[in-house]
């Protein structure tokens, strides 16, 4: 998508938003239709079938068929924070402004669905010598699951091993925190480390 596409798609949803109803009605629908593609999407992505989820979830595969489903709706924090552990990805559920939703819609591509796992998150910088490897042919995933996925390349982290100091250890995070420093307009997130 070009970026004048996006931006009229992004246009054309805050114009939408200006009545009140419809865009928490469009809220409520990019929810219901943005988690059951991306659950799908995350599982196909790793080679996995309803029935490989469903006993990474200890859950039913019509459960997994029911949550796939774009007009379902019905999830709890719960039954997410069980998909991100099998996929071994976070869960961030916050409030965010409509500014932000349309922006989101607008930019939107089905790379963004397929959250990849830790394992192949190229956006973490090595701790302790790199990111443990996994199966070389994919994702390691859950246990017990084989998979097929394909494996990204572990030349997008851009950083030298070398340059990183290796005898770092994170023990007890005891809170983490992220504010916006109004005066400087910068972002700052604090990490609080005991230990």
């Amino acid at each position: 998508m070009s970026t004048s596409t996006e931006v009229s798609e992004r246009d054309e949803l805050l114009k939408s938003f200006r009545d009140k109803r419809r865009r928490h009605h469009l809220a409520g629908v990019s929810i219901k239709r943005g988690l059951a593609e991306q659950i799908r999407e995350m599982r196909s992505d790793r080679g996995w079938t309803q029935s490989d989820l469903a006993r990474a979830t200890n859950k039913a595969q019509a459960t997994i068929s029911q949550l796939e489903n774009p007009d379902y709706g019905s999830y709890t924090i719960r039954t997410l924070e069980r998909l991100g552990e099998a996929f071994d990805v976070a869960l961030i559920v916050r409030f965010a402004p409509f500014s932000e939703l349309a922006t989101w819609v607008a930019n939107l591509s089905p790379q963004d669905l397929a959250v990849q796992d830790y394992e192949h998150d190229s956006g973490l910088l090595p701790i302790s010598g790199g990111i443990p490897s996994g199966n070389e042919n994919g994702y390691s995933g859950h246990p017990g699951l084989s998979n097929t996925a394909k494996n990204p390349s572990s030349s997008a982290l851009g950083v030298s091993v070398g340059a990183i100091d290796s005898d770092i250890r994170v023990d007890n995070v005891t809170s983490i925190s992220a504010h916006r420093n109004w005066s400087t307009k910068t972002d700052v997130n604090t990490v609080r480390i005991e230990g």
